[in-house]
């Protein structure tokens, strides 16, 4: 009976630390609010997670959440991340009347993850696929395209061009800008609706909360939403892109979605992140999700919320 009872008791010693190794429950701290803002860190929240970092250690988080990083439309204080303009721009472009984000400099991004990551706290990317906004300079020069369709809810602002070493932000005006040559230019074949492709209805969520364009010009990710813009200078062809030239031309050509991968793996190449976390999955097909996760094996997190439950 007593090397019966010591067997059963290494059986489930053993057992408990298998399953204690196999599986640990992590802490994620949120890193932001709406509106985040600090007065003794303007236009830096990253420096002041900076300086949260060694708190954060102590109290045992294992990541924080971090807000979108990308360049916004600046609705003063450089948006909150939901207004996203320059994938590209991670505050290092001179764009929207400034070099810098909400969260500071590219540089000061870069430190606060290897920060965060000296400190053992991994870091969680939010990021906003379903739409852009912001077309045109800083005075909205060039922005509107006169063929993008007319139809309720939406608008011609959908020429997005973007600036670059070749092409910087020196002037304002309409052929400044539309001659831009930064990554991704977008047209408004790449947003709903497309005209002959995917004419599905904008204003109303739920009925097609795919097109519902509520937050501003709603990304299309159909095989079919490509196209020249009618008045831009730098026009490349979008039916022939192919980021590692390795077919996908033509009808099936997907642009926005090639470069939304591509952009992804560049974004964690550049910043080292764990994770992210998707907002409004519900209003992209459920194939774009899963193109995250044939980019890299890292945590991804949605967020779905019903239309219902809004006030």
């Amino acid at each position: 009976m007593r090397i019966f009872l010591i067997g059963l008791i290494l059986i489930l010693s053993w057992n408990i630390s298998f399953q204690q190794t196999s599986f640990k429950k992590k802490t994620v701290f949120q890193g932001f609010w709406w509106d985040y803002k600090n007065n003794n860190y303007t236009d830096g929240w990253t420096n002041y997670l900076v300086d949260l970092a060694p708190r954060l250690k102590a109290m045992g988080f294992d990541a924080i959440w971090i807000p979108p990083t990308i360049k916004n439309q600046n609705f003063g204080e450089k948006g909150v991340g939901y207004a996203p303009y320059d994938h590209y721009d991670l505050g290092d472009k001179f764009q929207k009347s400034d070099a810098k984000t909400r969260l500071g400099t590219k540089d000061e991004l870069l430190r606060m993850i290897a920060v965060m990551h000296a400190n053992g706290i991994e870091v969680i990317q939010d990021i906003v696929p379903n739409h852009i906004i912001g077309a045109g300079s800083d005075t909205g020069q060039g922005g509107q395209d006169p063929a993008a369709p007319t139809a309720p809810c939406t608008d011609k602002w959908k020429n997005f061009r973007y600036s670059c070493w070749e092409t910087p932000a020196l002037t304002q005006d309409s052929a400044s800008y539309l001659a831009k040559k930064g990554r991704w230019p977008k047209n408004h074949q790449n947003f709903h609706p497309i005209l002959g492709c995917n004419n599905c209805n904008l204003c109303d969520p739920n009925l097609n909360p795919i097109c519902w364009q509520g937050f501003g010009p709603d990304i299309a990710y159909d095989d079919c939403a490509f196209g020249l813009s009618s008045n831009a200078i730098y026009n490349p062809n979008q039916a022939t892109y192919s980021p590692y030239r390795n077919g996908g031309f033509g009808a099936n050509n997907g642009y926005m979605r090639k470069h939304l991968r591509e952009w992804m793996i560049w974004y964690k190449k550049q910043t080292g992140f764990n994770g992210i976390r998707i907002d409004a999955v519900k209003h992209f097909q459920n194939e774009v999700s899963r193109d995250f996760c044939g980019i890299s094996r890292i945590l991804q997190v949605g967020r779905l919320l019903q239309i219902r439950c809004w006030p």
